[in-house]
This record gives C-alpha cells, structure tokens and sequence, in this order.
C-alpha cells in the first residue's frame, strides 16, 4: 500500500503528472502534518489540499527524485518510508541529497494521515509508536 502510494514519486515528483499520480493513490480524507521546522508547516487536508500544498513545494526544484530505502512497519497502522530525496534548484541548479522519514497510516486499505519528518530530529524524538530501531538508528543517530 505505502509503496504503491509512493511509487508514482520514485520517476520525478516536480513532474505534475507525477504528483497527480501520487496523490491519486491515497485516501480522499488524507491528512498530510508538515515538520513544524518547515515554513510552511501546518497539516494538510484532503487530495486537492495535499496535490496544492506538494506542487507548491517542489515547484522551486528542476528535479525532485525520492528512493524508498526501507519500509518498517511500527504500529499495526503505521508504516515508517526510509526515503533518500535528490533533487536540483530550479533557479540555482545547486543540487541536495537528504535522508528523511515519512509516516504513513493505513486504514481500510487506504493511506490516510501523513507525516513529514525530515533528518536531523532531535533524540528521542521518533515517528508516533514507532519502535523499529533498524530504520530509526540509521535515520536520527
């Protein structure tokens, strides 16, 4: 389910086609809590809300590519994605590579809240029950 959500993401997310893609495959009442660091953190509601808040995002990359490195499961509901993101400024052409999390909640076969969490997070913060030290360890040491 996580990986079929993620999936469109792996080509080019600041490819609209992929995006719409993406968000498509999630829940109609998905939820997406952006990192409180982020300026525009706040929670996103609903596909049309999620597809704004990502193109928004990504429009300030030329390219925006994410690989999934793990997938753990932490809570009966809870998949934590181990993601490796690179990408390139569209004005800068300068280039990132940056670990991060995200938490996803699968309920009734559908992907609904979201959570962002980008590296570093301050020990002990962890994704919401998320007892998996494999991914953990790697992601907030």
């Amino acid at each position: 389910m996580v990986r079929r959500a993620l999936g469109p993401l792996l080509e080019d997310a600041a490819d609209a086609d992929v995006r719409t893609a993406s968000v498509q495959g999630l829940a109609a009442e998905v939820e997406f809590e952006e990192d409180p660091r982020f300026p525009e953190a706040r929670t996103y509601r609903g596909r049309d809300d999620v597809l704004r808040y990502f193109t928004d995002f990504v429009s300030q990359f030329a390219s925006f590519k994410i690989t999934v490195d793990d997938l753990v499961a932490c809570t009966a509901d809870d998949v934590l994605a181990c993601l490796h993101i690179h990408g390139r400024g569209k004005g800068s052409s300068a280039e990132f590579d940056v670990s991060a999390g995200w938490v996803y909640t699968v309920r009734g076969g559908e992907v609904v809240p979201h959570q962002g969490i980008p590296r570093p997070v301050p020990k002990p913060s962890k994704p919401r029950d998320c007892r998996s030290r494999r991914c953990r360890g790697r992601m907030w040491t």
